[in-house]
C-alpha cells in the first residue's frame, strides 16, 4: 500500500525550528496487533529520528500518546504500542539521548498530518505527551513551555524536582553512615516492625538518618535498603563513594548562560574549589559530628576520594532556596544554612535544565495534567512531587492538575534487572497510569473532571496518606491486612492465625476485580476469594498454620479496575497489604 500523500498539507509549527519532515519508510506489522509504522526524519539525513504506529481505522479514537524519556530508544515497546492502541491512540517515538521537548514537540506535529491523511480525518486530534523519572523533567518543561499547540494534556510520573539528581548523593551519605545498622532499620520499618529506628541507632547515626528523611528519603525504603543504598549496583562502599565523580560547577560566561537557558546545552567543569573548601574551610566538615568526621576521614584512607566524599555531603553545602522545605532542617529559626555554602546555583540545575529544555518548574501549565507520584521512590522522592504541586498552587493552576500517590509502588515497574525480589513487595504501577492517561483523554475531550487528588499530608518530608477512604483521593485501592485483629501476631508452631483484609476503592474509581495471598512473603501468590459488602468496601479472610518456626511477612495484594472487568489488559490499579507472623 503506498501513502504518497502523507505529509500533503503539512504546515511547520512557529518556534520548532525543525527541517521539512521527509518519510523514510512504511511498513505493517501485526504485533502487538495490526499497525502501520511510518519512519520519518528532517532535510537530508537517512536514518529515522522518529516513528509514529498507526493502528488500524476501526481502532483509533482521534488521539496519539507519546511516552518520552532521554535515554529510550526510537523503536515503540511492544507494551506500549498495545496500551495505546487499546486506548484508541497512535503512538509517536524518537531516538534515544533526545534531551529537552522539543524534538518530541517536533516529531507530535508532524505525526498530526500524517494522520490526518493516513485515516482521512478532518477534525481535531488531540495529543498527550507523558514520562517519567528524567521523562516527567522533559514533561514538566513541555508543560510550561507548549502553551497546548502540541500536546492537550501532559502527565509526570515518578517526578523530579529541579535538584534531584543530588537525590542519588543523599544516598550514598546514608550508606555511609548506616550500611551497617541498615537490616535492622529494614525490620523496624516493615510491617509489624516496632517502628523505633532511634532505638537501634547512635545518636550521629540517628541525625544522620533523620537528616536523609527530612531530605526526602522514604522512611519505608529502608525496607529495601540494598536498592535505597545502592548496594545493588556497587557491593564495595569505596566504590560507590567513588562513582559519584565531584561537584560541577558552570564554569560558562554569564552571557552564554543566559543565551542557553531554554535550550538542551549546558557546560560544566569540576569545581576543585567546593572540595578544597569542604576539606580545610570553617564550616565545612571540621562543622560535622566529631564521630562523622572521623568516619569521612576513614573513608578517605581507605581509598575514597576527597572530591567525592565531598560531593555526597554536598546537599549541606547548598541550600537551593526558601521553596525547599526539604531543607529546613539544615536552616537555623532565622532562615540561615546551618554548614557554609559554596557559591553558584545548585548543580542539579544542570541536569534538570538538559532534560527539561529550560523548564522553570514554576507550577504556570498551560494544559490539564494528572501527575502520579510513588511512595517507595528512592530515586525521585516523594517529596520532588509534592515540590511541583506547591509551585502549581502557586501559579493558581490546581484547577487543572492532579496528583495520585500510590502506596507500595517505588520506581520500577519490573525489578528482574535490579533486585527480583522486590516486585514480591512491591506493585507494578503501569495499570494505574493507563488508567490515568485514558482519564486525562476524557478530562481533555469530554469534560470529565478525573478522579480528585489523593488527599495527604506532609510531615518531616514524608507524605502520608488520609486514612479516611472516602477522602482518600486518587485511584489506588486502600487495602488494610491485619494477623489476629493488629499488625503482627506471635503463633506456635501449627496453631492458625487469622488474616482478615478490609478494602476500600476511592468513590467514583471501579471495583476490585481480583485478590491474591502471599502467607510467606515471597512473590508466590495464590486466589484468594473476597466478599463485597453493602457499604462499598470489600472483605477478604482466611486462617493460615506455619509448620516452622521463624518471621513470615504474609500479604495480599488487590486490583481495582474502572468498569469492574477483570479480563482488562492494560488499566488494573493494585495494591498491597501487609503483615507480620513471628512463629516459635
Amino acid at each position: 500500500m503506498k501513502f504518497d500523500n502523507l505529509l500533503q498539507g503539512y504546515a511547520p509549527l512557529e518556534g520548532l525550528n525543525q527541517d521539512i519532515p521527509r518519510i523514510l519508510s512504511i511498513e505493517e506489522f501485526t504485533v502487538p496487533s495490526f499497525h502501520t509504522r511510518v519512519s520519518c526524519c528532517y532535510g537530508d539525513a537517512t536514518e529515522p529520528q522518529f516513528n509514529i504506529y498507526l493502528p488500524a481505522n476501526d481502532v483509533w479514537k482521534g488521539r496519539f500518546y507519546q511516552h518520552t524519556h532521554p535515554f529510550w530508544g526510537i523503536d515503540g515497546s511492544a507494551e506500549d504500542l498495545a496500551m495505546h492502541f487499546d486506548s484508541g491512540a497512535y503512538s509517536v517515538t524518537i531516538p534515544v539521548g533526545t534531551m529537552g521537548y522539543r524534538t518530541q514537540a517536533s516529531a507530535g506535529h508532524v505525526s498530526r498530518t500524517i494522520a490526518r491523511n493516513f485515516y482521512g480525518h478532518s477534525g481535531k486530534i488531540y495529543g498527550y505527551l507523558y514520562g517519567g523519572s528524567g521523562g516527567s523533567m522533559q514533561s514538566i518543561g513541555a508543560l510550561e513551555a507548549t502553551d497546548g499547540l502540541v500536546w492537550d494534556g501532559i502527565m509526570p510520573f515518578i517526578t523530579g524536582a529541579p535538584v534531584s539528581m543530588g537525590n542519588f548523593d543523599i544516598r550514598r551519605f546514608a550508606r555511609v553512615v548506616l550500611e551497617e545498622k541498615a537490616p535492622l532499620i529494614a525490620d523496624a520499618v516493615r510491617p509489624g516492625g516496632s517502628g523505633d529506628v532511634k532505638a537501634l541507632l547512635s545518636d550521629m547515626e540517628y541525625a544522620v538518618f533523620e537528616e536523609v528523611s527530612k531530605l526526602g528519603v522514604p522512611v519505608n525504603a529502608w525496607e529495601n535498603y540494598e536498592y535505597l543504598l545502592l548496594i545493588y549496583e556497587h557491593a564495595d562502599l569505596i566504590e560507590c563513594i567513588n562513582s559519584t565523580g565531584e561537584v560541577i560547577e558552570d564554569k560558562r560566561p554569564e552571557a552564554i548562560k543566559a543565551e542557553t537557558r531554554h535550550t538542551n546545552a549546558v557546560g560544566s567543569e569540576t569545581d576543585d574549589t567546593y572540595t578544597q573548601a569542604f576539606w580545610n574551610e570553617p564550616g565545612y566538615l571540621a562543622a560535622y559530628d566529631p564521630a562523622l568526621q572521623e568516619t569521612f576521614h576513614g573513608l578517605k584512607a581507605k581509598g575514597a576520594t576527597e572530591g567525592a566524599l565531598a560531593k555526597i555531603a554536598y546537599h549541606r553545602h547548598k541550600d537551593p532556596g526558601p521553596a525547599y522545605k526539604t531543607w529546613s532542617h539544615l536552616r537555623d529559626a532565622k532562615g540561615k544554612p546551618l554548614y557554609a555554602q559554596t557559591e553558584g546555583p545548585h548543580t542539579g540545575l544542570f541536569s534538570s535544565t538538559m532534560c527539561s529544555g529550560g523548564g522553570l518548574w514554576n507550577g504556570k501549565i498551560n494544559c490539564k495534567s494528572i501527575m502520579v507520584v510513588n511512595l517507595y521512590d528512592a530515586d525521585a522522592f516523594p517529596s520532588d512531587g509534592d515540590y511541583y504541586l506547591q509551585r502549581v498552587k502557586e501559579a493558581g493552576r490546581e484547577a487543572d492538575f492532579r496528583i495520585w500517590l500510590t502506596e507500595n509502588a517505588d520506581h520500577h515497574t519490573n525489578h528482574a534487572h535490579h533486585l527480583p525480589y522486590l516486585s514480591s513487595r512491591l506493585v507494578n504501577f503501569n495499570g494505574i497510569l493507563a488508567q490515568a492517561l485514558r482519564d486525562l483523554s476524557a478530562w481533555v475531550e469530554k469534560g470529565i473532571a478525573p478522579p480528585v487528588s489523593t488527599s495527604y499530608t506532609v510531615a518531616s518530608s514524608q507524605l502520608i496518606i488520609e486514612e479516611n477512604p472516602a477522602k482518600r483521593g486518587g485511584i489506588q485501592p486502600a487495602v488494610k491486612l491485619t494477623a489476629d485483629g493488629a499488625d503482627g501476631a506471635s503463633m506456635a508452631i501449627g496453631k492458625p492465625v487469622s488474616l482478615l483484609t478490609k478494602i476500600n476503592v476511592p468513590p467514583g474509581t471501579g471495583k476490585i476485580i481480583s485478590a491474591e495471598w502471599d502467607f510467606y512473603g515471597n512473590g508466590d501468590f495464590v486466589k484468594a476469594d473476597f466478599e463485597a459488602l453493602p457499604d462499598g468496601s470489600w472483605v477478604c479472610s482466611v486462617k493460615h498454620a506455619y509448620d516452622k518456626a521463624g518471621t513470615y511477612l504474609p500479604q495480599i495484594r488487590v486490583a481495582a479496575q474502572r468498569e469492574g472487568d477483570p479480563g482488562a489488559p492494560f488499566t488494573k490499579a493494585y495494591n498491597l497489604g501487609r503483615g507480620r507472623v513471628v512463629v516459635g
